[in-house]
C-alpha cells in the first residue's frame, strides 16, 4: 500500500490558507479548487491585496510582469498554461514537492486570474 506523501498535504494546507486568507477580498469567479488545484479570477484593482497575502505566505515573487520567464519557470508552469513576461510567479519548495502560484493579468486590464498549484518533483 502506497504511503501518503506528507509533504503534499502540507503543500495543499498552504492552498486553504491563502483561499481563507483571501475571503475578504473580492473575488469575481471561483474555478476549481481543490487539494493540489486552485483557480480563481479576481479584480485587477486589488491585485497589490492579493500580492501582499501571497507574498506573506509564500515569499517575494521569483518573476514579476515584465521580467522574461527563465527556462526553469517555464518547465514548472507547463501544465498551468506556462508563465508570460506580464505575469507573476510566486514559488514555495516543499521537501518533495513545489507550490507556484501565478497571476495573469487579462487584456481587459479589470481582471486577473489567480492559478495555485501543488507539484510533485
Amino acid at each position: 500500500m502506497k504511503t501518503a506523501n506528507p509533504d503534499i498535504k502540507h503543500a495543499d494546507s498552504v492552498i486553504r490558507e491563502i483561499v481563507k486568507k483571501c475571503d475578504s477580498l473580492t473575488v469575481y469567479q471561483r474555478r476549481i479548487t481543490d487539494d493540489n488545484y486552485c483557480e480563481l479570477v479576481f479584480y485587477s484593482k486589488e491585485i497589490a491585496a492579493w500580492e501582499k497575502i501571497l507574498t506573506n505566505i509564500l515569499g517575494k515573487a521569483v518573476k514579476y510582469p515584465k521580467a522574461k520567464p527563465t527556462k526553469e519557470d517555464i518547465c514548472l508552469t507547463k501544465d498551468y498554461g506556462g508563465i508570460c513576461d506580464n505575469q507573476t510567479l510566486f514559488r514555495k519548495d516543499f521537501q518533495n514537492t513545489t507550490l507556484i502560484a501565478m497571476f495573469w493579468p487579462w487584456q481587459n486590464l479589470i481582471h486577473t486570474t489567480l492559478k495555485i498549484a501543488v507539484i510533485s518533483i
